[in-house]
């Protein structure tokens, strides 16, 4: 199942904008968490790329290649990209600031 999978991200979406005048699809969206500040992303389809931004700009097909775990803070927006350029809605996280903790005073007895 994983090879139809990675077949299918690879080499089979893709020339559905071009077959017969061109098919409409959907790519699908990456998932994303952020966890102790690290960036960890997936998508359904292998071949598919992410893209991200952390300048809350709409990720473009120019933008930051996620390609593994990676250092983020503050919020963070994830397309995905087919070989063809069609891309995935955007996803959007909330990401960790520092200036989110509360500040709590600490007292020595």
């Amino acid at each position: 199942m994983e090879r139809v999978c990675q077949q299918a991200g690879k080499n089979r979406i893709a020339p559905l904008s071009r077959l017969f005048g061109g098919f409409n699809y959907r790519v699908p969206p990456p998932g994303g968490i952020v966890e102790e500040g690290m960036l960890k992303a997936n998508v359904e389809y292998p071949g598919l790329k992410i893209r991200y931004t952390t300048d809350g700009s709409e990720p473009t097909a120019q933008s930051l290649l996620w390609k593994e775990p990676v250092p983020v803070s503050g919020d963070v927006r994830l397309k995905a990209f087919d070989a063809a350029g069609k891309s995935s809605h955007t996803i959007s996280i909330k990401g960790f600031r520092s200036s989110d903790v509360p500040k709590v005073p600490v007292s020595n007895p």
